[in-house]
């Protein structure tokens, strides 16, 4: 018989990556429960999609996340900019000083090898998206080393190669160009 808690009412930002005991990826602890899902250590979840991040200065700086899906042979990106601009249709917390910029999905799994800038591929532009994205700086650093999401991104009216939404779940993605 299992036992019974209150779901939480509140999570925090860190997103370590936890597996619940119904096999998928929440960002803690606290979010699986507030999903009325228990984690265990002795859960696996299914094998995780390949990300990948990069930290490009300029006179926006950027943060651009990258997923491989290698199974439909699509290549995600997001880009998170400071400072942010004014409204837009994303509705994913970041960190202070920091705001989505764009996001794509491309019909090429080899897009996201290519240059940071705009993909080479058929693209369609994402029409919106929720969650959130957490990362730790240390006092005197301002890029981050790893980034965690948890969001979901919209692609309305996008072609049919194109799936309606794609979800973004992962923890310790590795920053290259990070730790500064």
């Amino acid at each position: 018989m299992g036992l019974c808690e209150p779901r939480p009412k509140g999570c925090d930002d860190d997103c370590p990556g936890v597996c619940g005991c119904d096999g998928k990826f929440y960002c803690n602890s606290c979010y699986a429960q507030s999903a009325g899902m228990d984690v265990s250590p002795g859960t696996t979840c299914a094998a995780p999609d390949d990300f990948a991040a990069g930290f490009y200065f300029g006179g926006l700086d950027r943060l651009i996340l990258r997923k491989v899906d290698l199974a439909r042979d699509l290549c995600i990106r997001i880009v998170f900019v400071t400072p942010p601009s004014q409204g837009g249709v994303f509705n994913i917390s970041l960190p202070e000083d920091w705001g989505v910029s764009d996001a794509w999905i491309t019909n090429s799994a080899a897009d996201c090898e290519a240059s940071p800038e705009t993909p080479p591929g058929e693209s369609a532009q994402a029409t919106g998206g929720s969650g959130m994205v957490s990362w730790t700086t240390g006092s005197s650093m301002y890029v981050p080393c790893r980034v965690g999401i948890d969001a979901t991104l919209i692609f309305s009216g996008a072609p049919s190669w194109a799936p309606a939404s794609v979800p973004l779940s992962a923890a310790g993605i590795v920053v290259e160009g990070g730790c500064q």
